[in-house]
C-alpha cells in the first residue's frame, strides 16, 4: 500500500491510525539531534513579535524564506478578546500557489500550521478558504476548508501539527487555493517547526511500529504522520509552555477512556527522581528534567473476562 500520510492518535506512546488501524508501541531509537531547533513564524507581520505563551514569533515580511514578501498582510476585522493576537490577528492571504522555504537541513520536524478562520476582507469569506498543503512533498491537505473544521470542533482557531521526514536542505511548505471551487483561496497565521529525532526509526535503521499482535508496520522515511491527539495517561491537560522542550498540547485521556471502567490512576513517589536515556535528555536540549508532567502519572485500567 503507497501511503504517504499516517494519521496517528497519540499518547505518552503512539496509538490509533487510520489506515490500517493499528495500536502499538513505537520502536524508537537512540540517534536524537544534540539540539532542538524551533522557528515560530508570524504570516502577515513584520520583525519579531511576543505571544500571550511568551514565545517570540518572527515576521515573514522581508524574511529569507519568501523574500517576495514585501508587505504587511491583513488583520483579522474582529478577534475575541481571549483569542491570542500573536499568530493569529494577522495573515497571509493566497489567491494563487504559494511556497515558503525553510532551509533548516534533512531530518523530522515537527510541522504545526496554525489557522484562525475569520473575516480578514470584504472580498474575502472564510467559508471561501479551500485549499491544498504539501510538504517534502507529501499533500498534508487537499480540498481543506478551515472554516468548517472550526465549526466541527467549535472553536475560534486551531493547530494542525505533523511530523513530517525533510531529506532535502530545506523545508518547502505550498499552499494552493482549490481549482474546484470558485473564488477559492488559502491562508496561514503561523508556522511553527521543530526539529525532533526520528522515533519511527530502530538502530538498525528500519522504522516499525509494532501493534498489540508484535507484527512489524514500517514507516517508511518519505512518509508524513499527523498528530491527531496527544494524551496525558492518567494526568490532567498540559498547556505547550508546560511541555518541557517541544512546546505540544496534552489533553486529559479521561474523554477518550471507552465506558464506565476508568480504572486506577496512580502517581510517582515526589521522593523518586526520574532518569532519562540519552535519547530523550538530547530532544529536550539537555534539560534534566524532561517531559516530567506526561511522566508523572499512570493508568492501570480495570480488567475482566471479556477483555
Amino acid at each position: 500500500m503507497n501511503l504517504s500520510l499516517l494519521l496517528l492518535l497519540v499518547t505518552v506512546t503512539l496509538s490509533t491510525t487510520t489506515i490500517p488501524q493499528l495500536i502499538g508501541n513505537v520502536i524508537a531509537n537512540d540517534t536524537a539531534p544534540n539540539s532542538t531547533a524551533i522557528l515560530l513564524l508570524s504570516c502577515g507581520t513584520s520583525g519579531l513579535s511576543v505571544g500571550s505563551d511568551k514565545r517570540t514569533w518572527l515576521g515573514d515580511v522581508g524574511s529569507e524564506y519568501n523574500p517576495t514578501l514585501t508587505s504587511l498582510g491583513p488583520e483579522a476585522l474582529f478577534q475575541a478578546s481571549s483569542d491570542s493576537q500573536v499568530p493569529y490577528l494577522t495573515v497571509r492571504i493566497f489567491t494563487s500557489q504559494f511556497t515558503y522555504s525553510f532551509p533548516l537541513g534533512p531530518g523530522r520536524k515537527f510541522l504545526r500550521l496554525h489557522f484562525y478562520p475569520a473575516n480578514y476582507s470584504s472580498n474575502f469569506y472564510p467559508s471561501d478558504a479551500i485549499f491544498k498543503v504539501t510538504a517534502c512533498p507529501v499533500t498534508l491537505l487537499n480540498n481543506f476548508s478551515t472554516y468548517q473544521t472550526a465549526q466541527a470542533l467549535k472553536v475560534d482557531y486551531f493547530v494542525l501539527e505533523y511530523s513530517v521526514n525533510v531529506s532535502a536542505p530545506a523545508l518547502d511548505v505550498t499552499f494552493v487555493p482549490s481549482k474546484d471551487y470558485p473564488n477559492s483561496y488559502a491562508f496561514i497565521n503561523g508556522i511553527e517547526i521543530l526539529s525532533i529525532p526520528n522515533i519511527f526509526g530502530t538502530n538498525s535503521g528500519s522504522p516499525t511500529i509494532v501493534n498489540g499482535r508484535q507484527t512489524p508496520y514500517t514507516i517508511e522515511p518519505g512518509w508524513a504522520v499527523q498528530t491527531v491527539h496527544r494524551l496525558n495517561v492518567g494526568g490532567n491537560a498540559v498547556s505547550p509552555t508546560a511541555d518541557s522542550g517541544l512546546f505540544c498540547s496534552w489533553d486529559d485521556d479521561m474523554p477518550y477512556i471507552y465506558g464506565a471502567g476508568f480504572g486506577v490512576v496512580f502517581f510517582a513517589d515526589p521522593n523518586v527522581t526520574l532518569e532519562y536515556s540519552p535519547s530523550v535528555r538530547r530532544l529536550y536540549n539537555g534539560k534534566v528534567d524532561g517531559p516530567k508532567f506526561e511522566h508523572q502519572s499512570e493508568l492501570q485500567p480495570h480488567l475482566d473476562s471479556d477483555s
